[in-house]
């Protein structure tokens, strides 16, 4: 009988009362949302050539408009990872806590920014206009049908912060172990050098591979709280936010 049951306390896998888990994971980014988007957005989009639509020819106008239609707008992306540990207090309820990083980039950002050129280089008018490479007129016309075709990638937002987490599971001692978690942390956004405070939910599942070594999946939303002032924006309050949907990856051993 003795026998039996500690063949049975040996057998027990998945997620129950007692045991620690240690995961690492891959963040991706799959959708985003909210005023901090938007801005971004706005940002980067490329303006309308409004000097070739005044001074431009027939066939300038349309190649500028062709171009700027048939240009990819600016696009946010983001990749990251997280470090977490969470303790089963109860057969369906884990406290953890982790560390989350991640980073934004803007992709199909403009490489010359037309309108600024146009204004920049009207000091030097003259010069150009008897430079012998054409036209004032040519010039500007130019750079902005050339304009939307060059774009480069730049990383905009970095994030990190350290989340209290609480997760409620619906198997226990199971191969499988499906689980929703609740996210509050907060940190810093490092590259404006302002507070970060982050709230979300996670849907995901642990697959066990044995008593100890697990893979897992996770589908998160969250809500990023961006506030405070910066020497990036001249020392004005920043007050936004930026919602985000990612796919998580990993693994994970528990104890």
């Amino acid at each position: 009988m003795f026998l039996f049951a500690t063949a049975g306390l040996r057998a027990q896998t998945g997620f129950y009362d007692g045991r620690l888990l240690l995961e690492i994971k891959g963040v991706g980014g799959v959708s985003y949302g909210g005023a901090a988007y938007s801005d971004i957005r706005n940002l980067y989009e490329p303006d309308l050539p409004f000097f070739t639509l005044l001074a431009g020819t027939d066939t300038q106008k349309l190649q500028a408009l062709y171009t700027r239609q048939r240009s990819e707008p600016p696009d946010v992306q983001s990749y990251g990872g997280e470090f977490a540990l969470e303790y089963a207090v109860l057969d369906w309820l884990g406290l953890g806590f982790d560390l989350h990083g991640e980073v934004y980039r803007v992709t199909n950002v403009r490489s010359i920014d037309a309108s600024s050129a146009t204004v920049s280089l009207l000091p030097y008018a003259s010069v150009l206009a008897s430079s012998g490479a054409g036209s004032l007129n040519s010039l500007f016309i130019n750079l902005e049908i050339i304009d939307p075709l060059l774009t480069n990638t730049v990383e905009l937002i970095k994030i990190y912060t350290l989340d209290f987490n609480i997760a409620f599971h619906f198997l226990d001692r199971s191969t499988v172990d499906p689980y929703f978690r609740l996210v509050v942390g907060a940190g810093q956004e490092t590259e404006l050098k302002i507070t970060a405070v982050r709230l979300g939910g996670t849907l995901g599942a642990r697959f066990f591979l044995g008593d100890t070594f697990y893979l897992l999946l996770e589908a998160n939303g969250s809500r990023y709280f961006l506030t405070g002032k910066s020497e990036e924006t001249a020392d004005q309050q920043v007050d936004d936010h930026l919602d985000e949907g990612t796919i998580n990856a990993g693994f994970g051993v528990a104890f």
